[in-house]
């Protein structure tokens, strides 16, 4: 009998002595990260909404707490067009720069405010209704980083490959889109 209560003794005190390490271990997060955190789901919830984007993860650079890049992977469902996909480009771009610019409580995290087009990076993977990945002929990524916005055509065996790729400069873009509204 002593046995049997000696090893409920034992149990007993390894299970409360686990959690009072475990609390000792806890570590709270960092403002810089909470921040961050709050921003990033912002951002994915305005620009999913607006563009009809599903988020398919988030990039974060901030080495001992400041913040060089954010950025962004959407699917977005296809075929979409050059021109569509440099629209939605552009505009993610401006308003995800508008929103952490706006944003008074990250601006002191941040590498250097106001942040830029070289600060922020989103990629689009483009799929069809049955969310598999778009093929030549047709755009399966686009995307806006350092300032350029890229198209690539894809060829899916068992490993996707480029197949062709299309660069223009976010300046090239604008003054595309702004004569395509003329």
């Amino acid at each position: 009998m002593r046995k049997k209560y000696f090893f409920v003794f034992i149990v007993v005190a390894f299970f409360f002595i686990g959690f009072i390490l475990i609390d000792q271990n806890k570590q709270e997060i960092p403002k810089s990260e909470q921040v961050v955190d709050r921003l990033m789901n912002k951002v994915v919830s305005i620009l999913g909404k607006k563009y009809k984007l599903q988020a398919r993860a988030i990039k974060i650079a901030m080495p001992g707490g400041v913040i060089n890049l954010l950025g962004f992977h959407f699917t977005i469902q296809g075929p979409l067009t050059k021109e569509e996909l440099r629209l939605i480009l552009v505009s993610c771009a401006q308003d995800f720069l508008s929103i952490v610019n706006s944003d008074a409580e990250i601006r002191p995290y941040l590498i250097h405010y106001p942040f830029t087009l070289n600060n922020i990076d989103i990629t689009l993977f483009l799929v069809d209704s049955f969310k598999e990945d778009l093929d030549d002929p047709y755009i399966g990524i686009a995307g806006i980083a350092n300032g350029k916005l890229d198209y690539l055509t894809l060829i899916t065996t068992d490993i996707p490959k480029i197949k062709t790729r299309t660069e223009e400069s976010y300046e090239e873009a604008l003054n595309t889109l702004k004569t395509e509204n003329s």
